[in-house]
């Protein structure tokens, strides 16, 4: 039953689109991008995992997400596509978007669910590109340019500096700063327990060849010394350097978080995006596309390309949907997915 809907719900938004005379390089309307959503979303709530503990029955999908929700979602990445271009003159382009389609064939960790968000959308590259594509590709490169992004950063990156001056002369930065961390590092190979005093749980293992190059910074440039990741400048002050082992302080300025810049910044942007015109394509044989699934045993930092990361917490509360993980909690009052 479950299959004939699907095929039903495809075969319907395919006439929807051919009706409307909708080809590679035609502008998507918003009505018609909400319909796509709306597609998308239906097959994640479909494999949405519902607890076995609570007798009450599954919510139906209209319950779950509002037609309120789904225009939010289709105007935050139009607002995002928008502000790539005007912010940063990065608009998506059709290559890109290519690439990414590309990406996401390759590498999805479930080729069965991604048949079916394309059987939704129709099986169509364009509007797999422009609905499903395009609002990826916009979040991650917008984490992207607003993380590097020496304007928006400057201020922070200006007390950070004065940081590591106080910090070469004192010990300890003039501003203060919102984190404060001891992190020791150990050669690989050391044995860390034997490290008195050390807390196993702050352990670093390097490389000797990364090792070295930590070592080789806290003795040059007067000591201390500043790194930048996307969430914070960090003033590195040595305590103790020795051939095996490295015990750091490390004072973090926190860098302006997204959700605060884009809350001041997205009123001022269009829900609008140029139409990437380009002629898409993907494997597709009677079952749909056939990506191939590729589980890589590595850890992908998000932070560098996400901006819904919660902060690091513990003591939290952590759900997995089905195709989410949702955590809550943790001393904030706050989460995310």
């Amino acid at each position: 039953m479950k299959k004939v809907m699907l095929l039903l719900t495809a075969v319907l938004f395919s006439l929807c689109f051919l009706s409307s005379g909708l080809f590679a390089g035609d502008r998507i309307s918003f009505e018609e991008r909400l319909i796509a959503q709306e597609a998308i979303e239906r097959v994640y709530y479909d494999h949405r995992i519902w607890p076995a503990d609570n007798t009450n029955p599954k919510p139906e999908f209209e319950q779950a997400v509002s037609k309120q929700l789904l225009e939010l979602k289709v105007i935050d990445y139009l607002k995002k596509s928008y502000a790539l271009e005007k912010v940063w003159r990065k608009p998506i382009d059709g290559p890109r978007m290519q690439a990414e389609l590309d990406r996401i064939v390759k590498q999805s960790k479930d080729p069965g669910i991604l048949r079916e968000i394309f059987a939704a959308l129709g099986n169509d590259p364009y509007v797999i590109a422009e609905c499903l594509v395009r609002p990826i590709l916009a979040e991650r490169e917008i984490w992207s340019a607003f993380s590097s992004d020496t304007d928006i950063h400057a201020e922070t990156r200006a007390v950070a500096s004065r940081n590591i001056e106080s910090a070469r002369k004192n010990g300890f930065p003039k501003d203060g700063s919102d984190v404060e961390e001891i992190v020791r590092y150990f050669r690989q190979g050391y044995e860390p327990v034997s490290e008195k005093g050390a807390d196993e749980a702050s352990f670093r293992v390097l490389s000797s060849r990364d090792f070295e190059r930590l070592r080789e910074r806290c003795f040059s440039a007067g000591g201390s010394f500043m790194n930048e990741t996307a969430l914070a400048f960090e003033v590195v002050v040595p305590v103790k350097v020795d051939r095996e082992f490295i015990e750091v302080k490390k004072y973090y300025t926190l860098k302006t978080s997204f959700q605060e810049w884009w809350l001041k910044t997205s009123p001022d942007m269009k829900a609008f995006a140029s139409g990437a015109s380009g002629n898409y394509d993907f494997k597709i044989t009677e079952s749909g596309p056939q990506p191939e699934a590729i589980c890589q045993d590595n850890w992908l930092d998000s932070t560098t390309i996400l901006e819904d990361i919660p902060d690091p917490r513990y003591g939290h509360n952590a759900v997995w949907t089905g195709t989410e993980m949702i955590v809550w909690g943790g001393g904030f009052n706050s989460g995310g997915r």
